[in-house]
């Protein structure tokens, strides 16, 4: 490798402690090594270091992570020692920079899962999602990077590891972020070389917290005591909003917040029992074509609104349990009309 002056002449350079003929793969580890060492959710409580000095100093690294890991953007300092003005590279944030450096796309298996596969600490039961692709919209990239901010806190060598998003194939609401050593099997899931951590997406219902769940034992390989740093797993209120209102945007496109409830057909009787319950199912499972694409939380407001419950009645049933019951219902139907009967059809 060139010499140490050639570095400090090339200031980027000696902000990550590499020389300039470094390899691609050697400014990656140098980063990730800086990144994780010097991340403010990790460093500013620890080392007692001015919030403000640790992030000046993160965003530093990321600055030159991200001109020096591009090729392109590499070629051009090497050859003018400029920094970019006008390209990505200047303005993505420090964050950003830790999230696509550390977000590995891992290798998608096929593998077969059924409806009422429910188990949360299975590996086969999750689809691996591209963080920096379509099937991650930017409220769950902040939602992602704060889980991420967590991991770099209290896992011991992260910079050795590989991190992969996760969600749950039946219960689409339930995230996982997994910090593992390779390859991505049941073992780095649930054994030793894995530490995960949980995300329940339920923006619309009353009570949930957004936050990241920890449900490593006191065994697990942490650079801290997990408990101490319960804070670092709260989403933000600023995200939780966003959060929020994109929800309410999907549920009703165009529309204010408190969607007439003439959209709905009401199930006769009242109050909450396991029939009227059963028979919402059904005049949905009628009625939707698509009640398949349905995520839990939309389940959940629809069934609500058409058992004339205010928002969060139906919070006694787990998703798991509230989506085997409109799995039932959607059989039923189906049994009906093969027998050509068609039961209660609604209004």
């Amino acid at each position: 490798m060139g010499d140490e002056g050639d570095a400090q002449s090339r200031p980027l350079y000696a902000v990550l402690g590499v020389a300039p003929d470094a390899t691609a793969a050697e400014i990656k580890q140098a980063y990730r090594h800086l990144a994780l060492q010097h991340h403010p959710d990790k460093c500013s409580r620890a080392q007692r270091i001015p919030e403000a000095e640790t992030e000046a100093l993160f965003a530093r690294i990321a600055l030159a992570y991200e001109v020096l890991g591009d090729e392109q953007r590499r070629r051009r300092y090497d050859l003018s020692g400029e920094l970019p003005h006008n390209d990505a590279a200047a303005g993505r944030s420090a964050q950003e920079t830790f999230l696509a450096a550390y977000m590995s796309t891992a290798p998608k298996t096929a593998r077969a899962v059924t409806q009422a596969d429910y188990s949360l600490h299975s590996l086969d039961n999750y689809e691996v999602l591209e963080v920096d692709g379509k099937d991650v919209p930017s409220y769950m990239r902040e939602i992602v990077a704060r889980g991420l901010g967590y991991l770099a806190a209290v896992v011991e060598g992260l910079e050795q590891k590989e991190v992969v998003l996760l969600r749950h194939f039946v219960m689409d609401q339930m995230y996982a972020l997994l910090a593992y050593e390779p390859p991505l099997d049941a073992d780095a899931f649930g054994g030793e070389r894995g530490y995960v951590i949980t995300y329940y997406d339920a923006p619309l219902q009353a009570g949930i917290t957004p936050s990241w769940s920890d449900q490593n034992g006191p065994g697990a390989k942490t650079t801290a005591n997990a408990a101490d740093r319960s804070e670092l797993r709260q989403i933000d209120a600023a995200t939780a909003e966003r959060r929020r209102l994109a929800a309410l945007e999907w549920v009703s496109p165009g529309k204010p917040a408190d969607v007439s409830a003439a959209k709905h057909p009401k199930v006769p009787g009242s109050g909450l029992t396991d029939e009227r319950l059963f028979l919402a199912a059904k005049m949905l499972a009628k009625r939707e074509a698509d009640l398949g694409s349905f995520t839990s939380a939309r389940l959940r407001k629809e069934l609500e609104e058409m058992l004339g419950l205010d928002a969060g009645g139906l919070k006694a049933f787990g998703s798991a349990q509230l989506m085997g019951i409109v799995l039932t219902a959607c059989d039923e139907v189906e049994e009906e009309a093969e027998r050509g009967t068609g039961g209660y059809a609604g209004p």
